[in-house]
C-alpha cells in the first residue's frame, strides 16, 4: 500500500496549489479510501461537495474503492455520510449494501437493497441482491419472488440488465429446487425456451441437479461452464467439490475464483469457505 500513501501524499501538493479543483479532492479520496482511512475520504469529499455539489456520484466511486480493498467497514462509512447528503442515489445505497453482506450483516443489507428498490422500482442489481440476502436470511418464498422479478426486469433491460436477469433466474431456480426440484427445471426450461441457452441459465441447471443430489451430472455442467471462462462455475464448483469433500480440487478452484474477484460479497463466501477447508474443517 505504499504507492498509495505516496499517491497521498502527490494530490496533497496538488490541492495546495489548485484547491478549487473538484476532481483533484475526489482523486484523492479514492485514493485514501483503499488505505481504508474513511474519515480523510469523507473530509475530502466533503471539500468536493463545497465545490460541486452536483457530483453525488463521487461517494459511490470512493466507498466502491474502499470496498475493492476489502475495507468494508470503511465503505459503510462512507457510504453513510454520503447518504446523508444525497438520499437519492440508487448505487450508493447499493454500495452500502453489498459492503453490509460482504460482512455478512444480512439484515442490514436487506434494508439498503429494499430502500434502492424502493427508490428505483426497475433497477434489476436491487431485486438480485435483494433475492440474494432473503435467501441469506432463509426467507425463501420471499427470496423466489425478488429473483424472478429481477429476472423479468433483466430481460426487459439492455445487456447489463438481462445479464444480472440471467443470474437472477439461476438463483430463482435454486431456491425453488430447496423443495420442488421438478419445478425448478420446468421453470428454467421455460426460460432457455425464451432466451437461449444463456451461461447463467446453465449455470442454474447445475444447481438445481446439485440440490437434487445429481452431483456428477452438475459438476459436469460446471466443467463445461469453467472452460468456457464463466467465472462463477468456479465459485459453484468449488462450493460443491468442498461438499463432497474433494477438498484439494475445491481449494483449487477457490483461489482460481478469488484471483479474478477479490472482493464483495461471493468474494467473501469463497474466502470463508477456502480458510474453512485450509483449516481443515
Amino acid at each position: 500500500m505504499a504507492e498509495y500513501d505516496e499517491l497521498a501524499s502527490v494530490y496533497g501538493m496538488m490541492l495546495e496549489i489548485a484547491p478549487e479543483d473538484a476532481n483533484l479532492w475526489v482523486a484523492r479520496a479514492i485514493v485514501v479510501a483503499r488505505l481504508g482511512d474513511s474519515e480523510s475520504a469523507i473530509d475530502d469529499l466533503m471539500q468536493m461537495e463545497q465545490i460541486d455539489p452536483a457530483r453525488g456520484a463521487a461517494w459511490v466511486n470512493v466507498a466502491g474503492a474502499a470496498s475493492g480493498q476489502r475495507h468494508y467497514h470503511a465503505a459503510i462509512e462512507i457510504s453513510t455520510a454520503g447518504l446523508d447528503i444525497h438520499q437519492e442515489l440508487v448505487s450508493l445505497w447499493m454500495t452500502r449494501g453489498l459492503a453490509l453482506l460482504s460482512l455478512d450483516e444480512e439484515e442490514e443489507a436487506l434494508a439498503d437493497f429494499e430502500q434502492a428498490a424502493a427508490l428505483d422500482t426497475t433497477s434489476v442489481q436491487a431485486h438480485l441482491w435483494r433475492g440474494r440476502a432473503l435467501r441469506a436470511l432463509d426467507q425463501i418464498e420471499e427470496s423466489i419472488e425478488a429473483s424472478q422479478l429481477a429476472a423479468e426486469l433483466g430481460a426487459e433491460g439492455g445487456v447489463a440488465g438481462a445479464n444480472s436477469g440471467f443470474e437472477a433466474m439461476a438463483d430463482a431456480a435454486d431456491a425453488i429446487a430447496l423443495s420442488n426440484p421438478s419445478d425448478a427445471f420446468e421453470y428454467l426450461a421455460n426460460q432457455v425456451f425464451i432466451y437461449g441457452s444463456r451461461e447463467a441459465i446453465l449455470l442454474g441447471y447445475a444447481r438445481v441437479d446439485y440440490r437434487r443430489g445429481s452431483v456428477d451430472l452438475a459438476v459436469g455442467r460446471l466443467n463445461r461452464l469453467v472452460f468456457d471462462g464463466y467465472l462463477t462455475a468456479l465459485l459453484w464448483r468449488g462450493i460443491i467439490l468442498a461438499d463432497e469433500g474433494d477438498d484439494e480440487e475445491a481449494i483449487a478452484d477457490l483461489e482460481a475464483f478469488l484471483e479474478i474477484r477479490a472482493s464483495g460479497p461471493e468474494a467473501e463466501q469463497a474466502r470463508a469457505l477456502l480458510e474453512r477447508l485450509e483449516a481443515g474443517e
